[in-house]
């Protein structure tokens, strides 16, 4: 289905954003993939405290979303009216 030719179509730190802009896609029967990556100190095994300190928790996952090619085009207008909606 995607094969190397995966595109990123949304990138976020928000649980809540991307749990919508998945829905949009799912409802529109756009096949994507995502990608966490947690770049926060509690995702690492310092034992220690000291290292979390002045990080923002709501920040330290990032969610990528990879779509198709083919379907990139139609994925970002979808997203760019899901997020322009939800703006207003």
């Amino acid at each position: 289905m995607f094969g190397s030719r995966k595109k990123e179509a949304f990138l976020t730190s928000s649980a809540v954003q991307y749990g919508e802009i998945a829905s949009v896609l799912k409802k529109e029967n756009i096949s994507f993939r995502t990608k966490t990556v947690n770049h926060g100190s509690r995702s690492r095994r310092t034992g220690s405290v000291i290292g979390g300190i002045g990080e923002n928790p709501s920040a330290e996952t990032m969610y990528y979303v990879y779509v198709s090619e083919e379907d990139l085009p139609k994925a970002k207008h979808l997203i760019n009216e899901h997020m322009r909606n939800r703006n207003n």
